[in-house]
């Protein structure tokens, strides 16, 4: 019996390697047997492209692998080879195999050889997925265009893209034909390596999304000749008088400019080089200026109130109507600011308290808004003119909620130089990107009342602690841009993160929009004491239990109010004030 098994074991495999050997020479697949297949189907700038060759084999062994025979620019040849399986033990059983070659990441348009028939042209889909803005390039690169990615997260260096052979698109879809200097671009790039120019990729994608705006002169400066690293040179030093660093603007003087000739300039942002010096802190290029006016000897000047009392710290911040940037800032000293050589016009002074010393104040608009469309303006005469600001207070309710997030442009050319960068006295504008600095951050109840703010970090972070687990507005702004956004804290979700993007304008009231009868509640689920809050006076509040029938009824003036409903069952109840219905858990 034994001998038997042996010897059937035998035959089985020298009919195995007969039968391999021979068909692994002769074998002829059929074409449904024989699959090509490219993927991605439609890779991105970043993906690796590979073919794949899948194919069933009679004699139960891989007959077939791939290679790259050759490629240029253009082009790329791949073969398939056959695997010799004389030494092999096959069987007659058919099987399916896979093989694949990587050919890495391939450039639009081109073509696959296998086996010198075309199999795909590559046209891949490009995420935009960067913004950026269109600089031009120094040094080395002197004369070609690059992008200068502006992405949230990116680091304070530019980072630089290349703009040859680009797919680009203006933002209605038609073709682009050109980008200049201080375009806004949305991109797509892949990697590329250039030491020399501090290029990091190559662009591939482009779509224009905005335009150079004209130049507005909104800085006030006088001509200065550059010293120590900038010898040489000439710039226009803006007089504002926030910055402990002397703010210099490249300016082609042509000599019809003396040293300490005083003008209006506007600017545009300055690719900085990697070897910039402390000593020459270049923070754009003058693009539009004119001789500035005699100044008039006009001062504004004026005190922070905090009811009966003054201010204890905080900044001033001037606008002048019409005028989309903040045009100074000065440091209050014993609640007064005052800014003096101002020519005859209106103006708003925006205060944001030092919150250190004064816990319970938000930043106010003269003479009492929180929103900068709602601030009121002072219309300068000649000689001193005195005004004052009452600062808004705001209380809360503590809690164990938390609310967080980044917040910063839609475009770099949006920042305010003056009210982004007034408290970061220490550290050079050596950023074209979006990111919010020193920005205020208030928040509103869902009743409209602002009970907190903040100020961003110089990483565009913000973040409000200990809230009440209630429904808010969080709401952002500079003269030009608002950001707001809605989050509602629970028990489930007691930390919510949030970003916010800075654009122009979509419309903020000063407080979220309520009704008469709108109310709030706490805590919910409740035990014994119940608070509910009113926006007005002589309102009904009415408790229903689940069954409709009316188990408390109660006047309630405006603010906050007790209710006891202790001796309420455990149960779902309904709260009723005007239109407004709430639901009330008593556990």
């Amino acid at each position: 019996m034994k001998r038997n098994r042996l010897t059937y074991l035998f035959l089985v495999l020298s009919c195995s390697l007969f039968y391999g050997s021979a068909f692994a020479q002769m074998q002829i697949m059929p074409p449904d047997l024989y699959q090509l297949q490219v993927y991605p189907i439609q890779p991105t700038a970043t993906d690796s492209v590979f073919v794949s060759l899948t194919y069933t084999s009679n004699d139960g062994c891989p007959d077939y692998f791939l290679v790259k025979e050759s490629a240029d620019s253009s082009n790329i040849y791949v073969a398939t080879r056959k695997i010799d399986n004389s030494r092999s033990i096959c069987t007659m059983l058919f099987s399916k195999f896979v093989t694949k070659i990587n050919l890495g990441i391939l450039s639009p348009g081109t073509k696959i050889f296998v086996d010198s028939a075309l199999i795909k042209i590559i046209n891949p889909i490009c995420m935009l997925d960067k913004k950026g803005v269109v600089v031009m390039g120094t040094g080395d690169c002197s004369g070609k265009l690059l992008i200068s990615e502006h992405t949230p997260y990116m680091t304070l260096l530019p980072v630089l893209y290349s703009m040859d052979n680009i797919i680009a698109k203006n933002s209605d879809g038609s073709t682009s034909f050109g980008f200049k200097p201080g375009d806004e671009v949305k991109f797509g790039a892949r990697p590329a390596t250039n030491p020399t120019c501090r290029i990091v990729g190559e662009a591939v994608c482009c779509e224009l999304i905005g335009t150079p705006p004209t130049c507005l002169m909104n800085k006030t400066g006088e001509v200065v000749p550059g010293i120590d690293g900038c010898t040489g040179q000439w710039f226009v030093k803006d007089l504002s008088p926030v910055y402990s660093y002397p703010r210099l603007y490249l300016f082609k003087n042509d000599g019809n400019f003396k040293a300490g000739t005083k003008m209006l300039f506007g600017t545009t942002d300055y690719v900085i080089e990697p070897n910039r010096s402390v000593l020459c802190p270049v923070f754009g290029i003058v693009t539009c200026f004119a001789p500035a006016e005699p100044l008039l000897p006009d001062t504004l000047s004026g005190t922070a109130f905090t009811g009966d009392s003054i201010l204890k710290g905080g900044t001033a911040i001037l606008f002048q109507k019409g005028i989309k940037r903040a045009l100074r800032a000065n440091p209050l000293r014993d609640g007064r600011f005052e800014f003096p050589n101002l020519p005859s016009a209106e103006y708003t002074v925006y205060i944001i308290p030092d919150r250190r010393l004064n816990p319970n104040y938000l930043p106010t608009f003269y003479i009492n808004k929180l929103a900068f469309r709602y601030a009121d303006y002072f219309e300068l005469k000649d000689g001193m003119n005195e005004i004052a600001v009452n600062m808004r207070k705001f209380e809360r309710r503590p809690g164990k909620g938390r609310i967080f997030g980044n917040i910063y442009f839609e475009h770099s050319n949006l920042k305010d130089s003056v009210l982004n960068y007034y408290g970061d006295k220490n550290s050079l504008y050596t950023t074209n990107n979006t990111t919010a600095v020193n920005l205020p951050v208030l928040l509103f109840n869902a009743m409209g009342a602002p009970i907190a703010w903040t100020i961003s970090d110089e990483s565009g972070n913000y973040a409000f602690e200990d809230l009440a687990l209630d429904s808010y507005k969080i709401v952002s702004e500079t003269a030009e841009t608002e950001a707001e956004s809605n989050v509602s804290l629970s028990q489930y979700n007691a930390a919510v993160g949030v970003n916010m993007v800075l654009k122009v304008p979509s419309i903020i009231d000063e407080l979220p929009t309520t009704t008469s009868d709108a109310f709030s509640m706490y805590p919910n689920p409740v035990s014994n004491k119940l608070y509910i809050q009113t926006a007005s006076n002589n309102i009904t509040a009415r408790i229903y239990n689940s069954l409709g029938q009316l188990m408390l009824e109660r006047a309630l003036p405006i603010g906050t109010n007790e209710l006891d409903v202790q001796y309420l069952n455990q149960g779902i109840y309904l709260v009723k004030i005007g239109s407004q219905t709430q639901k009330l858990i008593r556990r």
